[in-house]
């Protein structure tokens, strides 16, 4: 720990500190102090929407879990925002010439956060119990064939076919402990409110609606920088979230927590905030229909419904700029996989007078008060920029005789009531891209009979859909994977069981003030917390 000297007139913080009865913790960070030289925690402050529903990063693709996952946990192969891959845990790796064995040689000397050692026992356990239960590992646990153990530093993994993102998958799979979890159920363990992993950072406490707290892993296998505990303040409301970044009460914010009058305010700030922004990383503003609603079984009802919502204008209007319009259910800034011929804004292109026309034809016209049908639309209250169109299409739907009854709700509720049992007609969450199609926007689209949160929930299943996107998954080289996701982009746009309505980069902001070695903190996949470091 080192000595820093606080002087007065630092940033106020009261309201923060209240907010998240922490000032003991914050008041070294964030407070005035005499001008005197006293022994300090250096903390780093990331405000989370919601109480994390788990801890395990297995369990939940959601930003509330995964950003403080990401200074607990690691993956085997890590991606730069240059898209490189490099080595984490496995030290190297290597493929055989037909893409179905890969042998990954370990670190020697990577220490669980109880002090066990981490071995090959824990990537077997890994890619045989916790793959099928992440969101983006589905389609490696659907060809693995089994994981043999060289050694204690050797595993060697088969498939039973190609899976042309295997390595990109795995960039966005944690590993975790395989001598905690083996012998119980992982869904309800103990172990998720109580993590123990191999990052930079270890569990030190989380007290609900208050804060997550992690301190330094003093064992941890390399070179850190000077954080000795991060504070994750649980920070339900979004004003709130939106002033602490703005007056630097805190030192990180994830763009998608914030408003977007907020994140426009920050982005006109370079001097306070670092920005990250990769095409490649999007947010989507994601629209599910419910198939299972007599009005939304009929495609054509679905095709008039879009037509009737000002994609553009959202952007423009409702997100201030910060968005874009999408092109199609492949976001535009994943070049490689996304065919321009398909193109929503040509297909579905906005005009309500049509929609109504199309609406009267097939059988809904407008009631004595103007109403042809209502229909609920659900979004996640931690979802500001998702709220913020889904007040536009409230408006513009309502114009041609569609009520909209929109409801927001907590997360937990959210991903309960909507994700798990379906219970909505419409519905908006953020998506993101990460790092393969494979591992994100197919899940959008794919059969989900059982219903697993933040993945196609529309209760339809298009089967020459499904099939091309599985062909995308394991196909090998990008070109050719290419063709797969081109045609998966027509068959979408047919059948528009779900639909895009905005897609933004997937920004974090940091006090460029304060932090150095921020590249490795922003990047593509996760947050290497490692070499974070302050501004002395």
């Amino acid at each position: 720990m080192h000595k820093r000297s606080m002087k007065s007139g630092g940033i106020k913080a009261g309201a923060l500190i209240a907010t998240i009865a922490l000032a003991g913790s914050l008041a070294a960070c964030t407070t005035a102090a005499p001008a005197e030289e006293v022994d300090e925690e250096v903390t780093f402050v990331f405000p989370l929407p919601a109480d994390p529903v788990t801890l395990n990063p297995a369990l939940s693709p959601t930003p509330a879990v995964q950003v403080p996952a990401s200074a607990l946990f690691e993956p085997l192969i890590r991606i730069t925002n240059e898209y490189e891959l490099v080595p984490a845990l496995a030290e190297s790796w290597e493929v055989s010439d037909d893409g179905l064995e890969y042998t990954f040689n370990l670190r020697p000397d990577v220490t669980w956060h109880d002090g066990e050692s981490f071995d090959a026992d824990d990537v077997k356990f890994n890619f045989e119990n916790i793959m099928e239960l992440t969101s983006g590992g589905g389609v490696i646990a659907g060809a693995l064939n089994g994981v043999e153990i060289v050694d204690d530093l050797t595993a060697v993994v088969s498939l039973q076919r190609p899976v042309g993102a295997f390595i990109e998958i795995l960039t966005g799979q944690k590993i975790l402990p395989e001598h905690l979890l083996a012998d119980g159920d992982i869904v309800t363990s103990d172990y998720n409110l109580n993590p123990v992993g191999t990052g930079p950072f270890q569990f030190e406490s989380f007290t609900t609606g208050q804060s997550l707290i992690v301190a330094k892993y003093d064992g941890y296998w390399r070179e850190t920088g000077d954080v000795d505990k991060v504070v994750f303040p649980i920070m339900t409301d979004a004003n709130a979230r939106a002033a602490v970044t703005q007056s630097g009460e805190v030192d990180g914010m994830f763009a998608p927590f914030l408003g977007t009058t907020a994140i426009v305010e920050i982005l006109k700030d370079p001097l306070l905030v670092w920005e990250n922004d990769h095409a490649g990383m999007q947010t989507i503003i994601h629209m599910n229909f419910n198939t299972d609603n007599e009005i939304l079984a009929n495609v054509d009802v679905r095709k008039a419904i879009y037509t009737a919502i000002d994609r553009k204008g959202i952007s423009e209007r409702a997100l201030s700029g910060v968005t874009t319009e999408p092109l199609s259910m492949m976001p535009a800034g994943v070049t490689w996989a996304a065919d321009p011929s398909v193109d929503y804004r040509k297909i579905f292109p906005y005009d309500p007078k049509d929609a109504a026309a199309e609406l009267d034809r097939l059988g809904y016209p407008e009631g004595g008060n103007g109403e042809r049908f209502a229909l609920s639309l659900t979004v996640s209250a931690e979802s500001q920029t998702a709220i913020a169109a889904a007040e536009l299409m409230k408006s513009t739907l309502g114009e041609i005789g569609v009520t909209i009854n929109l409801e927001t709700m907590d997360r937990p509720i959210y991903l309960e009531k909507v994700m798990a049992n379906r219970q909505f007609d419409l519905t908006l969450w953020n998506g993101y891209t990460f790092q393969d199609p494979a591992q994100s926007v197919a899940n959008y689209y794919t059969c989900n009979p059982n219903n697993i949160p933040l993945t196609n929930n529309s209760g339809m299943c298009d089967e020459a859909l499904d099939a091309v996107l599985k062909q995308a998954a394991t196909a090998t080289g990008q070109d050719n994977r290419a063709e797969f996701y081109a045609e998966a982009q027509r068959l979408a746009s047919k059948t528009l069981f779900a639909a895009p309505i905005a897609e933004d980069s997937a920004r974090t902001f940091v006090r460029n003030d304060r932090w150095d070695n921020l590249d490795g903190f922003l990047a593509v996949e996760g947050r290497d917390w490692a070499a974070l470091t302050s501004k002395k």
